[in-house]
């Protein structure tokens, strides 16, 4: 049985002085950009990918913003067109559905 696809919407939000990229799940995860804390991306990553085990879907990068600065929106952009190519990579690996068909039987 296939599920339905379920869209995630990512929008670029200045927040103080800061630019953070925000998927909006029901929890939304948020991530500065300026960042380079391994940490801060690993943990991203970690809910995505625990995200994608409950349910599956895609990132929608929501171009409309209040952010004026042009390399900031390109950087986003590109960011999140990265991390949907490695997404879509994840959902695809064979061990990946495998843990998901498991993880599924067992809830």
């Amino acid at each position: 049985m296939m599920s339905e696809t379920k869209k995630i919407h990512v929008e670029l939000e200045k927040i103080e002085d800061e630019h953070f990229i925000v998927f909006k799940f029901e929890e939304p995860l948020k991530l500065n950009l300026k960042s380079s804390k391994h940490e801060d991306i690993r943990g991203l990553f970690s809910k995505l990918i625990t995200n994608l085990l409950d349910e599956d879907f895609d990132l929608e990068y929501v171009k409309e913003t209040s952010v004026t600065e042009v390399l900031v929106k390109e950087v986003a952009e590109e960011y999140i067109s990265q991390l949907s190519i490695d997404l879509n990579s994840i959902k695809s690996d064979q061990d990946f559905i495998k843990f998901k068909q498991i993880k599924s039987s067992l809830d």
